[in-house]
């Protein structure tokens, strides 16, 4: 659990931050490969937004192919549900992004495994900031 924790702590020290390039995609396709969501918006939080646009494509590929068992699948969704929401990329782009029939066909087979749980995630997420707006608008009135 200490290295765990300490993975996160790298990203405040700026002699590793400096190190980092936002050009080099390996960092983000790692994270979502392995489903760790955190690195992932450390990332974000680090380059912006823009970062995340530029590497849609490649965040979601790794995740819908994470690698991990349980948490790290969850996780995984969550990545997707993220870069979703907060790029312009579709589902329907994404796929369409596969010229090979047999990729298209492959990361059509992992989409339809996952969207049920992707679906729920989106909808809790939903009812969460809901929720949250409306103890905002209680505390205002």
């Amino acid at each position: 659990v200490q290295n765990q924790s300490d993975c996160y702590r790298w990203f405040a020290m700026q002699e590793i931050t400096k190190l980092i390039d936002a050009e080099n995609t390996e960092l983000i396709a790692v994270c979502c490969k392995h489903g760790n969501f955190r690195i992932l918006k450390k990332l974000v939080k680090l380059f912006g937004k823009t970062y995340l646009s530029h590497n849609a494509v490649i965040a979601l590929h790794y995740a819908f192919n994470c690698v991990g068992i349980g948490r790290q699948q969850t996780q995984a969704d969550r990545i997707i549900v993220y870069v979703l929401k907060n790029t312009d990329l579709s589902l329907k782009e994404f796929v369409e992004m596969y010229t090979e029939r047999t990729e298209r066909n492959e990361i059509e087979k992992l989409i339809r495994s996952r969207i049920k749980n992707v679906k729920d995630l989106q909808r809790e997420i939903g009812r969460k900031n809901e929720e949250k707006e409306n103890e905002e608008d209680d505390k205002l009135n």
